[in-house]
């Protein structure tokens, strides 16, 4: 007698071991970018992002040193975690890369309408990379309840036991809020309910991996 356990979509999430080091540093970065994004509204309600704007400006969400402890750290405590458990098919990456970074800030009432990230593989170094995984740091948040929600439709589910959406409302969990990173992949949607109290800041990114069948971690500079 056994189960085996197909591979599912999930959300993990700790805290970033630096964030009262880094929070205020990079909060005052993303203030003085305002001029620079705040009309960049893509769907958002009361918010800005600068996600598919110009990189320069925000370059120093991939610098190597915080990308190492605020993504990768993670990634591989997620990894851990995911494949320690029995009768499932794990994750193997051969390597892994930045795609995407960018910031969203939300003023009272700000929203982020359902979506996902999921993309097309592409080619680099010979290998495919497929955008596998998504990230969110809650950098700074004074609400009493996270606002993401994840989202399964109906029309998406793959087995028979759920006939029905299916929701997580990170909101229902108290250990999650500012300075938590939650990760999960990029196929599962997701949405920002509309935030109480302003000033509420989100850094993204996108993880492109390369997957392999053996059971080899390489993490790129």
């Amino acid at each position: 007698m056994g189960i085996y356990h197909f591979p599912s979509e999930f959300v993990y999430w700790t805290k970033y071991e630096k964030h009262d080091e880094m929070k205020n540093k990079i909060v005052d970065r993303i203030n003085k970018l305002e001029t620079l994004h705040a009309n960049n509204h893509a769907g958002l309600e009361n918010a800005y992002t600068s996600y598919d704007t110009k990189p320069e400006p925000t370059k120093f969400l991939n610098n190597p040193k915080l990308v190492e402890s605020l993504v990768f750290e993670p990634f591989r405590k997620m990894l851990d975690e995911y494949n320690s458990r029995e009768n499932t098919n794990k994750i193997t990456v051969n390597e892994v890369i930045i795609g995407d970074s960018w910031y969203t800030k939300y003023s009272e009432g700000g929203t982020f309408h359902l979506h996902s990230h999921d993309d097309l593989s592409q080619y680099m170094r010979g290998k495919r990379f497929n955008l596998a995984f998504s990230l969110i740091y809650i950098l700074n948040d004074k609400n009493e309840r996270n606002s993401t929600r994840f989202f399964i439709p109906t029309g998406s589910t793959t087995s028979a036991v759920c006939h029905r959406d299916i929701t997580f409302d990170t909101g229902g969990i108290k250990n999650i809020g500012e300075g938590s990173v939650i990760l999960f992949p990029s196929s599962l949607y997701h949405t920002v309910v509309p935030c109480i109290k302003p000033g509420r800041i989100t850094i993204s990114y996108n993880i492109m991996c390369a997957f392999d069948p053996e059971p080899c971690i390489k993490f790129s500079d």
